[in-house]
């Protein structure tokens, strides 16, 4: 009969499984005090609160077919394996996804390398900024380059890009000889990168800022 509710009452170790038409209800008797957990055909099924309520996570499923492992209150969802120490993957209630990372500030946030394909290289990228050397030729105590501290091998380096900004005039790249005056360069090794004003190609880009990023493999 549609109506009719069928109970059927299970017992499993130290617990009572209840089973009713529309709704699966989990008892623990062996602890008075624990909750009653219902796992329903549609909306929220499992809901795991922490002991004052405020955090909550769960299943929940749609008429539709659609299926969600989500928290019930505004609180990232954290996964990690073995039972203990931080979170290796968080998705942040905002969208945002880290791997390792608790707070991601992109779609993608990532601390450690990243590989994409089986026959590509892990790899990070990092970037720098400064401000070009004042002078297109050595002038006394003023040289043509200037120069930041690099921590990364050098034979662990896949690239570089340079790219000063020239404001309202838009900017250039390392080795640009197309217009006069504008030619800045870049070597490095493992000690430091060098940002060139070539001589007499150079007006230009004194003191201007740029951005330099390298990327590198694991």
């Amino acid at each position: 009969m549609k109506n009719t509710i069928i109970l059927v009452l299970l017992s499993l170790v130290n617990s009572h499984i209840l089973m009713a038409q529309e709704n699966f209800v989990i008892l623990n008797p062996a602890d008075e005090n624990s909750e009653v957990q219902v796992i329903k055909k549609n909306g929220i099924g499992l809901n795991h609160s922490s002991s004052n309520g405020l955090v909550r996570l769960g299943t929940y499923v749609t008429f539709e077919g659609a299926a969600f492992l989500q928290t019930h209150t505004n609180h990232n969802l954290n996964f990690r394996t073995n039972n203990t120490g931080p979170a290796q993957l968080t998705l942040a209630t905002n969208g945002n996804f880290g791997v390792n990372v608790p707070n991601p500030t992109a779609k993608l946030h990532v601390d450690g390398f990243t590989k994409l394909g089986d026959n590509a290289p892990a790899i990070k990228m990092l970037k720098f900024t400064s401000i070009t050397a004042t002078v297109s030729v050595p002038t006394g105590p003023n040289v043509n380059y200037v120069t930041i501290t690099n921590t990364i091998p050098a034979d662990k380096i896949l690239s570089v890009s340079l790219v000063v900004d020239l404001g309202p005039a838009g900017n250039v790249f390392a080795g640009y000889t197309q217009t006069a005056g504008y030619q800045v360069d870049i070597t490095y090794n493992n000690a430091f990168f060098y940002i060139w004003n070539i001589p007499t190609n150079s007006a230009n880009i004194l003191s201007k800022p740029f951005k330099l990023l390298v990327t590198y493999k694991e």
